[in-house]
């Protein structure tokens, strides 16, 4: 036989080299079974998956968000305010503040409360639970003390006789778990829970109830369950060129998906309808104490006029009367005008100086000058978006700090405009006085009470043009808050009509089989892997150059000797092949030697020995063991 060089790393790297696919394929292919055995365990957990996990459903509407004209300019600049712009819409300006609005758990909360989802109802009909919002026939809600809740509840109701046994247990926060054991004879009834922790009420919707089959009753607090329902909400903006917003919500019932879905853009439309209207709000409470006050004084001028034309008799005035109010007219109706911005202005400023309106509103009734026009409505912009700031984040929060700084700072300026525009309209007036008084030389002819009457006439044109402006901007304002339009309208109504998202059957029964392929393939790799042995002639070809002339198979007996003539055996057979291929091999008519040797004790070397010299001497050689 020939003899070999080759180290042990090259005929490791001859033998890697040399494995061919079928060979690969024909070691897992030979443990065929356990793949089989294992793919249908795997399946058989996924179908257990399958069946156990309870269904998700996912529903969604889409909204076009709009702001309203007149709630936005209401109480600003209604002067400038027209009815062609009542019920005007315009899209919103800053979508990312209206998906946080939505998405916030403060909102969730009124949901909550009106659709009562902090109770949660199901049923185990097979192996899983089924939520059945909507078709449960109880109807179950928590009593206690405003802003407290015990603990979770988990009870189930069963219809026992002709009473009903409830039963479950309530879990405090701190772990305590309290037991809730009651049998009610008749619905609507209430449970009182220990220590004054309240009670739980329990009534009829009218549905038919199964005999004997429970019907499962979770209570969680309010906040817990709008945290868990904002957390399973979606808001994204449907487009970067419209206002639309797509909402979708994931729940374990695709009819309380839809409900919590339109009751919130319901809870958000009152909830801008309620922020839009404050400031028209407070323009009407400050028109009408105004109303009250020039309404007084027209009456005492208007009395002082009938007292001074029944005092002095006058009944109607001469042509050189006339004459005179015609010279006059001109200066005295821009003394009027003067006369009315100077009381709008005072009006203005007595609003601004009182200490308890530093954070209100600003009424911005008629104030000609564009400066201080412009100047009072960022203010009350500034005032509206501070008090959302304070609802939605809190006193302490930078940005609300910084805006109120900017109101603070803007105040004073409107402050100082307003004492500004005032001196100015003081020296026109003065200006006109002196103009007036100029023309007055020129009436020394009409009587001294004409002129008394004149100057009574006279307040009471500007007390009455006055009333008749506060009374045209107080319909303004009522009729901006009647008009008030809802923020959100659903364009893409959500279907309760939906299929399970989850559990997906196709993937989990797919990623098990997938997975009870894998394992035995794993398994064996990694068997042979760590397989240090030789396992067959084909092995050891591959692991030496020397040639491998015949292979025995195990004995399964205990006898040592198992080659005897005539005897046609796997074994004996494989002796004979053994014996034959030596013959070709060796040379003949030579005496020949051979050794049998092995690495460790106890693999065989006596066994070979002894029945391949047996062998030999069947075959009628001579043998010397």
């Amino acid at each position: 036989m020939e003899k070999t060089d080759k180290t042990w790393q090259e005929l490791n790297a001859n033998n890697n080299n040399t494995v061919s696919i079928a060979e690969a394929l024909s070691e897992y292919l030979r443990h065929w079974k356990w793949f089989i055995i294992s793919a249908l365990v795997c399946l058989a957990v996924g179908v257990g998956i399958v069946m156990t996990t309870q269904r998700t459903y996912r529903s969604s509407l889409s909204i076009l968000l709009n702001e309203e004209k007149n709630a936005r300019r209401a109480g600003a600049n209604a002067a400038a305010l027209t009815i062609n712009e009542y019920g005007a819409l315009t899209p919103t300006s800053n979508l990312d503040n209206e998906i946080a609005m939505l998405s916030s758990p403060d909102i969730m909360l009124p949901v909550v409360d009106s659709l009562n989802l902090q109770s949660i109802y199901y049923v185990k009909p097979r192996f899983r639970k089924e939520e059945i919002y909507g078709s449960s026939p109880f109807y179950v809600k928590y009593i206690g003390k405003k802003d407290f809740f015990p603990g979770k509840m988990d009870f189930f109701i069963v219809k026992s006789g002709n009473g009903f046994n409830v039963e479950g247990t309530l879990i405090r926060p701190g772990g305590a778990e309290i037991k809730i054991v009651q049998n009610i004879q008749h619905l609507p009834d209430s449970i009182l829970l220990p220590d004054n922790l309240g009670g739980i009420v329990i009534k009829p919707t009218g549905r038919s109830i199964a005999d004997a089959e429970k019907y499962y009753v979770t209570i969680v607090s309010p906040a817990s369950m709008a945290g868990a329902l904002s957390a399973g909400l979606s808001v994204k903006q449907n487009s970067e060129k419209a206002s639309v917003l797509d909402l979708s919500l994931i729940a374990n019932n695709s009819e309380k998906a839809v409900a919590v879905l339109n009751e919130l853009i319901k809870q958000y439309n009152e909830m801008n309808v309620r922020v839009n209207n404050q400031m028209a709000y407070n323009t009407a409470i400050f028109i009408n104490g105004r109303l009250k006050e020039i309404a007084a004084e027209l009456g005492d001028v208007e009395r002082e006029v009938v007292s001074y034309k029944q005092q002095h008799s006058i009944t109607d005035l001469g042509a050189e009367a006339q004459m005179s109010i015609q010279q006059t007219g001109q200066n005295k109706d821009r003394l009027m005008d003067i006369e009315t911005q100077l009381n709008v202005i005072s009006l203005v400023e007595r609003f601004v100086n009182n200490p308890d309106n530093k954070y209100k509103v600003v009424p911005n009734l008629g104030v000609s000058d564009p400066a201080l026009s412009q100047i009072i409505t960022e203010y009350n912009k500034k005032i509206l978006t501070s008090d959302a700031l304070l609802k939605n984040t809190g006193v302490e929060n930078p940005t609300r700090v910084r805006a109120v700084e900017e109101i603070d700072n803007m105040r004073s300026s409107i402050s100082g405009s307003i004492r500004n525009v005032e001196q100015a309209y003081k020296i026109s007036r003065q200006d006109l006085q002196r103009l007036s008084g100029m023309t007055q030389s020129r009436i020394q002819s009409i009587p001294q009470q004409e002129r008394g009457l004149l100057e009574k006439v006279r307040q009471q044109q500007i007390k009455e043009t006055l009333f008749i402006f506060l009374m045209q901007k107080r319909e303004e304002t009522n009729m901006a808050i009647a008009s008030t339009s809802d923020k959100a309208r659903i364009i893409v109504s959500p279907q309760w009509k939906v299929w399970n998202i989850a559990p997906e059957s196709k993937k989990i029964l797919l990623g098990a089989l997938i997975i009870g392929l894998l394992i035995p393939g794993i398994i064996i790799y990694i068997y042979n892997l760590l397989n240090v042995t030789v396992r067959g002639h084909r092995e050891l070809a591959k692991l030496s150059a020397v040639s491998i002339i015949g292979e025995i198979g195990k004995n399964e007996t205990k006898e040592q000797i198992v080659v005897q003539a005539n005897q046609t055996d796997g074994v004996s057979e494989m002796f004979r092949s053994l014996r034959n291929n030596l013959n070709f091999i060796l040379k003949p008519n030579h005496e020949q030697i051979m050794l049998v040797t092995s690495t460790i004790a106890s693999e065989g070397k006596t066994f070979i020995s002894m029945n391949l010299a047996l062998s030999f001497a069947l075959s009628g050689k001579k043998v010397l063991l």
